[in-house]
This record gives C-alpha cells, sequence and structure tokens, in this order.
C-alpha cells in the first residue's frame, strides 16, 4: 500500500537526526577519560614522589652519624678557636710583660732586689665629667664650666716589693729606683708611680730597708706595643 502525506510542509512532524548526541556524549566520555588519566598520572606522581622522600628519609637515617659527628666537629672547632685565642693573648701578654720585665731591671740597681713582682688591682676616686642622662651629654654649669662628680674606678696597679742594702756610699736609698722608673720615657709611659711605702727592717739579720712600689697601669698600652 502507497502512503501519501497530505499535510502542508509546515505542518509535517520534523525528523530529528542522533548524530549531535552522539557527538556530545562522544565528547563527554572523551573528556571524563582525559580526567581520569591526569587523575592516574597525578597519582602516579604523587606515588613516585612519596617513593623518593621515603628513599631520602632511609638515606638520611643512614647519614645522621655523619651528620652528628659534623655538628660535634663544628662545636669542637668553636671550642678549640676560643682556646687558641686565649692562648695568643696570654702569650702576647707575656711577651709584653716579659719587654716591660726586661727593662726594670735595667732600671734596678745592684744593691736591690725584690721579693713579689705582681699585677693587682685597686679602687682609686676619679674626677668624671658629669652626664645629663636626658641628653646624654656633659653637664655645665652657669658659668659655662664642665661639671664633674666622683666615682670609683677600678684600675690595674703593678706592685714591686723588695729590699735595699747600702750602697758604696753607706746608703739605703730606695729613691734612685724611684727616680729611675719614673725618669725613664719607655718605663714611665706605661707605669705611673703613685704611692710608694718604705720602712727599716731586717731580713735574715742585716739591717735592710724595705719597699713597696705601686705603679698604675697606663690603659690600652698593650693594644699601642702590638700595632
Amino acid at each position: 500500500m502507497i502512503m501519501i502525506n497530505l499535510l502542508p510542509e509546515e505542518l509535517r512532524p520534523i525528523k530529528r537526526t542522533p548524530v549531535p548526541y552522539m557527538v556530545a556524549v562522544a565528547l563527554a566520555l572523551g573528556l571524563l577519560a582525559g580526567v581520569g588519566f591526569m587523575i592516574l598520572s597525578s597519582m602516579q606522581v604523587t606515588s613516585g614522589l612519596r617513593a623518593d622522600i621515603a628513599k631520602n628519609d632511609q638515606l638520611l637515617k643512614g647519614l645522621q652519624h655523619i651528620v652528628d659527628e659534623y655538628n660535634e666537629l663544628g662545636e669542637k672547632k668553636v671550642a678549640l678557636k676560643d682556646k687558641v685565642e686565649t692562648i695568643e693573648e696570654i702569650l702576647r701578654d707575656r711577651k709584653i710583660w716579659s719587654e716591660h720585665l726586661d727593662r726594670l731591671s735595667h732600671l734596678t740597681p745592684d744593691n736591690f732586689w725584690y721579693s713579689r713582682i705582681r699585677e693587682t688591682t685597686q679602687t682609686f676616686r676619679e674626677n668624671r665629667p658629669k652626664i645629663d642622662p636626658k641628653t646624654n651629654k656633659p653637664v655645665m654649669n652657669e658659668k659655662g664650666e664642665l661639671e664633674t662628680v666622683q666615682e670609683r674606678v677600678v684600675r690595674p696597679v703593678l706592685e714591686l716589693q723588695g729590699y735595699v742594702t747600702n750602697d758604696a756610699e753607706g746608703r739605703a736609698n730606695v729613691y734612685e729606683l724611684m727616680d729611675n722608673t719614673t725618669n725613664d720615657p719607655e718605663f714611665s709611659k706605661h707605669f705611673e708611680l703613685f704611692r710608694p711605702r718604705i720602712e727599716d727592717t731586717q731580713y735574715q739579720d742585716f739591717n735592710v730597708r724595705g719597699f713597696t712600689l705601686e705603679y698604675t697601669i697606663e690603659a690600652g698600652i698593650d693594644n699601642e706595643e702590638e700595632k
């Protein structure tokens, strides 16, 4: 039987093709496959990184004793450096003091001998400029003069103790040593006599004159000599 559609063209039902739907589904499936591939790739990379981290951790644990040894050597190096600097400072001070003592031996007359030579410290009262705590500058009075205050200052002192016997002229003169040390330009540059004490006494049944001479030690002389 032959069927003839007598409806006008505009009233006839539209025949839809499934091709666009098939294309959309294919694209969606392709997109999902791509996302899945990227996820799998990321998981593989992450797994590889975790394996590398675990491997490096094992290597680090195996090298931990070397790291500990290195740190210990670093600490010993610092301690050794401090010791070397201390030893160098001691040797430097010994050299400087040996020069001073050698100079003193040349300034000491033959009828003198020492019972003690030492470096000690004493407290002195010195006038220092008065400092304004607000401006941290020296305070001036109404006359424009610098105001001072007395402060206690600890300074190093060279102490010489010993005895002197009669010289060829029959005198036990301590002042000869005092004059030699005071008038010598090299010695007096570093040591300043400030308090001599003299007394007549006996040493092994001999009449002698005992003395204690104290000299302030100028600050910074060691650094100047090293230069």
